[in-house]
């Protein structure tokens, strides 16, 4: 997280990767696998802890367009923290089986998973505007990716066994 405390070592000397929580380190695996060149995390750009959170009222406006302009955005549905991580085994190594892909284009633009304990970020309003903004989400839950966008929106799910 970016404080006015570290905001200089941040920028002088960077953020070791190791020291993020698990959700941003995931994050970052991502946008490498992706080939996405940059990647904004609202607590690392936006300073944080602020009395009069002068940065975030700032930040606030221009949230829209990064939003709008995003390649993709990146949601650990089923975490409850940043400490949670994107996805279901904290070893991205790890083979979690066989996915299926279905398309699903007959839901609604704004339709939840059945499982909504698998997407707890779906009940925080302050994700509205990024699922309402974005061009593309993938959001990670326990049991399956989903890939949302204006064209389609498909999801891979674990076979269950």
């Amino acid at each position: 997280m970016t404080t006015r405390d570290n905001l200089s070592e941040h920028l002088e000397e960077g953020i070791d990767v190791k020291s993020l929580p698990q959700t941003f380190q995931d994050a970052i695996e991502i946008a490498r696998g992706l080939n996405v060149r940059y990647l904004w995390i609202d607590a690392l750009c936006i300073i944080q802890n602020e009395d009069d959170h002068e940065d975030w009222k700032r930040e606030c406006g221009n949230m829209a367009s990064i939003y709008r302009n995003s390649h993709v955005t990146v949601a650990a549905a089923w975490a409850n923290s940043a400490n949670d991580g994107c996805f279901t085994s904290p070893d991205p190594g790890v083979v979690i089986g066989p996915l299926m892909m279905r398309n699903v284009s007959h839901l609604p633009l704004f339709a939840t998973p059945k499982n909504s304990e698998d997407f707890p970020i779906l009940t925080r309003a302050w994700t509205y505007q990024e699922r309402l903004l974005a061009p593309r989400v993938i959001y990670f839950s326990h049991q399956e990716i989903l890939w949302d966008c204006l064209e389609r929106r498909t999801y891979h799910r674990r076979r269950q066994s």
